[in-house]
């Protein structure tokens, strides 16, 4: 059996500045975590090779690559 989370918080001890800081620091770090785990879990293509004559060949049979021998 799981215990309901705690709903009951300890009192607030600072006050003023010091509270405003307190949650502007808090609210930058939780932007933050976000963004981090934004960016870890986005999924990345990978990169293309670059077209070439030579990786062509195994699907041009005959032709050349590099285009005709004449006209």
């Amino acid at each position: 059996m799981t215990k309901p989370p705690c709903t009951k918080r300890a009192p607030c001890r600072c006050h003023g500045r010091e509270k405003t800081e307190i949650e502007a620091w808090l609210a930058f770090a939780d932007a933050r975590l976000q963004h981090l785990a934004e960016v870890a879990s986005a999924p990345k293509l990978p990169s293309s090779p670059k077209p070439s004559g030579d990786g062509l060949k195994p699907f041009l049979g005959r032709w050349n690559p590099y285009g005709p021998c004449s006209y």
